[in-house]
């Protein structure tokens, strides 16, 4: 339980070519869910940066969350008790049957 109000944070989709930016509501682009990507609703933690302990199965405390950012404390592994910022990470799913390309963030 985090003190203060709850919040729900959510991917940013767009169109990477911008003659097709108009073609497509972001309320549709929200719905896409391309292999590879999360749902809309979900921040996806995945390997990151191994040498820094930030990989699948490492356990984390989140200390603050940001519009773009996460602040997290590593509690299991080689860095416990290191502090780490988790910034978003762009996907760009390439084997996607969609006629345009897709960008989440």
């Amino acid at each position: 339980m985090f003190p203060g109000d709850a919040c729900t944070f959510y991917s940013t989709d767009s169109v990477v070519d911008s003659d097709n930016t108009n073609l497509y509501p972001v309320k549709f682009l929200n719905t896409l869910q391309p292999s590879g990507c999360p749902p809309h609703k979900l921040i996806l933690l995945r390997t990151i940066v191994y040498e820094n302990g930030l990989c699948n199965g490492t356990r984390l405390i989140v200390c603050k969350l940001q519009r773009m950012v996460i602040e997290a404390e590593i509690v299991t592994g080689k860095n416990v008790g290191a502090r780490v910022i988790i910034s978003c990470i762009l996907l760009v799913p390439t084997n996607s049957d969609l006629p345009f390309e897709f960008r989440k963030i």
